[in-house]
């Protein structure tokens, strides 16, 4: 006899948590697509393009410097290995 009232309480259930899954899924997919507009916002590209300009510029003149002293290295043992009258 209450059959039918079993029944309504489960599609009831089921109708609920697909919608809360439902909401949360679209706040969710809305804050990714917030934070992605955030990234490319003209303000934080600029503020990243300055960072990333420093971290190669550093890494730059690291690579300057090791490469200057390798080479000041390498022309002082050709020069002793070469020098005049060692022949």
């Amino acid at each position: 006899m209450f059959r039918p009232v079993r029944w309504l309480f489960r599609r009831v259930f089921w109708v609920g948590t697909g919608a809360a899954a439902g909401f949360g899924g679209a706040m969710w997919i809305r804050r990714r697509l917030q934070q992605a507009l955030e990234r490319v916002m003209p303000q934080r590209v600029r503020a990243d393009v300055a960072d990333g300009a420093k971290k190669v510029g550093g890494s730059l003149r690291g690579a300057v410097t090791d490469g200057r002293a390798a080479m000041h290295a390498r022309e002082a043992e050709l020069r002793r290995e070469y020098a005049p009258g060692r022949r």
